[in-house]
């Protein structure tokens, strides 16, 4: 499913909680685990503003993050919000 990345927070050593916007299901939390490692191929796209195609798998209390492919990076919003008022 496509999501767009809001957040992170930490919640272990290796570990962090992801909220995602999905189309179908709103606004997700995920927990990721192992993303703070220096091998994980998923940390690079699960910063803020980025579009990705995610797989989410449901647990007990919340949903697992297994996989996130990029698809687009609004890298440029941020300049758009700290621009120095003249």
């Amino acid at each position: 499913m496509y999501a767009f990345v809001l957040r992170r927070n930490n919640i272990r050593e290796n570990d962090q909680l992801v909220s995602l916007y999905t189309w179908e299901k709103g606004k997700v939390e995920a927990l990721a685990r192992g993303v703070k490692k220096t091998i994980s191929k998923n940390a690079a796209y699960l910063e803020p503003f980025f579009l990705i195609e995610a797989e989410i798998l449901p647990k007990k209390e919340t949903y697992q993050l297994v996989k996130a492919v990029p698809l687009y990076c609004y890298k440029n919003i941020l300049k758009v919000f700290y621009q120095p008022c003249l």
